[in-house]
């Protein structure tokens, strides 16, 4: 059997859905492979949001000035950084479980990018979705349905 992707929108995998892919990957004896995408953009906006629904106004005042003057490539270089670490913490648990277990990082729009990881990899014969957190009022929903149009195989999706 070809290998089972898990692809991870956003910087942080859910540990949850991970050890579903793993589990699943060890009865069906084939490789896991993850896929992680962030995009940097569409985070921006989510850190204000938490800020003010927290009631830290003066905060979020803090945090859009410091994203305004360390620019969006610093941003993404930071946010890049923070999810290749998260990312690495699912390799011993990979190894314990006895699964082969890979991973890829990239950026831009998760629908884009997931599609185009699946086509350019003929071995995936399976995709079993983290959509992670809602961020700038763009539901999962969304994601999911730009994802299943294009998708050429399987998609698996959990509530984290």
């Amino acid at each position: 059997m070809g290998k089972v992707l898990l692809a991870v929108n956003g910087p942080r995998p859910s540990a949850k859905i991970f050890r579903y892919a793993l589990d699943l990957c060890g009865k069906l004896k084939t490789e896991l492979s993850v896929f992680q995408v962030v995009w940097p953009s569409r985070y921006g906006g989510s850190i204000g949001r938490a800020g003010k629904q927290a009631g830290k106004c003066m905060e979020t005042s803090f945090k859009a000035a410091a994203f305004a003057e360390s620019g969006e490539h610093e941003y993404a270089q930071t946010l890049m950084e923070k999810a290749k670490k998260n990312a690495e913490h699912l390799k011993p648990e990979s190894r314990k479980a006895g699964v082969n277990c890979s991973i890829t990082m990239g950026t831009g729009e998760p629908e884009k990018e997931i599609v185009s990881f699946v086509d350019n990899h003929p071995e995936i014969v399976l995709t079993i979705l983290d959509s992670g957190e809602e961020v700038d009022g763009n539901p999962r929903e969304n994601l999911i349905r730009g994802i299943k149009k294009r998708l050429e195989v399987p998609l698996v999706l959990l509530d984290r």
